[in-house]
Parts: structure tokens; sequence; C-alpha cells
């Protein structure tokens, strides 16, 4: 039986590392004992994504972020999601497959693996000079310690090298905060079809370029896959499950007035959205959970409350 794809939102990881140093609840605690125990035997995987690489580097408290990235390196065991380009790519050819009834040559692709180069669209992994004579295997076990240290360097702070810069990363995630206040003053007053109808028509006219590259790539012309007409363009859509969750978290702020723009939310929809799209369950906080609960296809068992992780 394989292991069960857990991903925990950051909030989730930084309520851990507080029982870590025993500031938290007993009950808590023992959730972190299970988890660990859970990974040694193999039952669990954690794996970690590009965003909480991101979320963990903005910690200006080195000591702080060193006792949070030790727990989640310990925990996720290197483990990565794969980066949100790379999911796309690969979902690109299966809905072209699926919609236009062909078989096509997909691009090698690997929900889980090892790293944060696994998890960024642009990190490369290390590689030692191929002019270089060594034997393979241990060319290859230099290179996999090498992308271990700096996995576990970009987690904890600490490295060789020093302290890493800490880029801010405010303005993209203002830019998508923004684009969900335009969206819902676009839409808000407009008929519950309509507004689905919109979200369908955005999503497709966000990823025109990506979907003109993979036409290119397949060399299927652009009027064969255009003539599916509406209704296939939305089975299209529909057969992305991160970006048809993705369009489902929108249209759900769309509708809500009560809901509030927050820096968070970019991470919200492109990582923890594409988590609930393929892994097992996710914990996350309530407001997401709620939001992410509402979507009935969606492949995870989606909760707010670690203390209920052990009986998922």
């Amino acid at each position: 039986m394989p292991a069960r794809i857990i991903y925990l939102d950051q909030n989730k990881w930084i309520e851990l590392a507080r029982a870590v140093t025993g500031k938290a609840t007993p009950q808590l605690i023992q959730v972190l004992d299970i988890l660990r125990e859970s990974k040694r035997l193999g039952l669990n995987v954690f794996p970690l994504s590009l965003a909480h690489f991101i979320e963990t580097n903005k910690r200006r408290d080195l000591q702080s972020r060193s006792r949070l990235g030790s727990l989640l390196w310990e925990l996720s065991d290197n483990w990565t999601l794969a980066g949100p380009a790379a999911i796309q790519r690969w979902e690109l050819d299966r809905a072209l497959a699926i919609t236009l009834n062909r078989r096509l040559n997909e691009r090698p692709f690997s929900l889980l693996g090892k790293g944060v180069t696994h998890a960024s669209d642009h990190l490369p992994a290390i590689r030692l000079d191929p002019d270089r004579v060594l034997p393979d295997e241990l060319r290859a076990s230099l290179e996999e310690q090498a992308d271990r240290l700096l996995t576990k360097s970009v987690l904890t702070g600490l490295s060789p090298w020093g302290e890493p810069a800490k880029p801010d990363l405010s303005g993209p995630a203002k830019k998508f905060s923004d684009g969900l206040l335009q969206a819902r003053a676009r839409l808000l007053s407009a008929a519950p079809d309509l507004q689905r109808k919109a979200g369908y028509a955005q999503v497709l006219a966000d990823m025109l370029e990506d979907i003109q590259r993979v036409l290119a790539s397949h060399g299927i012309p652009e009027a064969e896959f255009f003539a599916i007409g509406a209704e296939g363009l939305t089975s299209f859509v529909d057969a992305m499950p991160s970006i048809r969750l993705d369009m489902h978290l929108r249209l759900q702020w769309v509708r809500n007035q009560q809901l509030k723009t927050r820096l968070s939310d970019l991470n919200d929809f492109g990582y923890v959205g594409t988590a609930a799209a393929y892994c097992d369950v996710v914990v996350t906080e309530n407001q997401l959970a709620d939001l992410l609960n509402r979507d009935k296809n969606k492949k995870a068992t989606v909760i707010s409350d670690l203390i209920d992780l052990p009986k998922v």
C-alpha cells in the first residue's frame, strides 16, 4: 500500500514547531509523535511545496527560522511537490489528450520528488562538471548530497555560505490580491451561470500562450483545438485538476463579499489548492478549508485542526 501524501499548510508547520519545544498542548505534542512515527514506518509522506521555502525564508529571526526549518527538513525527509509550472505543463498534455481523444507523448513528470530543485520551476539541480572523471555511483552520490545540503540550507538558514538573502515577494502577492478584487467588482452582481462562464473564459485567456506552446509542441493546429467549441473548452479546463480547483476558489471568492484579501492568497490558491487536487490529506486554516470543501471533486480530505489528523 503506497504511503499517503499529507500536505501541511505553513501555519500548521508553525504549530508543530511549537510542539517540538513543548510550547503546545499535550494533544498536539502527541500528534507530532504520531506523525514522526508514521513517517518512520513509511505510512505517510509530508512533502513541501515551494511556498514553504518562500514563507520560511521570510522569517527574520534566524533561531526561529532554524527551529522551524529543522522540523520541515526532518518530517518532509526532503520530499517535495513539483512546482506549479511543471504540474500545469503535465495537466495541459493530459487535458489535450483527453479532450481531443488523441494519444500524445506526455512530457516526463513526477508529482513527488526530492529537494528544493524539484519544488522550484527555475532552480536547476546541482550537477558536477561532466568533464571531471568520476565513477557514476560516486558522481550520483555527491550530487545527491549537494542537493540535500542545498535544500536543508534554504530551509534552516544554516549553510557553509552564510545566511541567504531574503527576497521581497510582496509585489506578486499584492498583484494577485488586486486581481481578486477586480474580478469581484466586475462579476459580483452577475448571475451565477455568467460568473461561472466568466471564470472559464478568464482561465483560458490567462493560459492562452501556454496552450499555444503545447499545441505547437504536439503539432496540433490551433484551429483544430478551438473547433471543440465552448463545451469542449469547458471540459478541457475541467480535465486539469489544479486549474479547475483554482477557478473554484476564485469563484467562491467573487461570490462572497465577506472575504478579505490577504498577502497569503497567492500561496493559498497556487500551492494549497494544488495540494488539495493531488494529495490525500490537506491541513490548512479554517477559511481556506471551508472554501476547498465546497468543491466535491477534489482528491484530498481537507481539515483545519491538526488534532484531527490521526483520525483521518
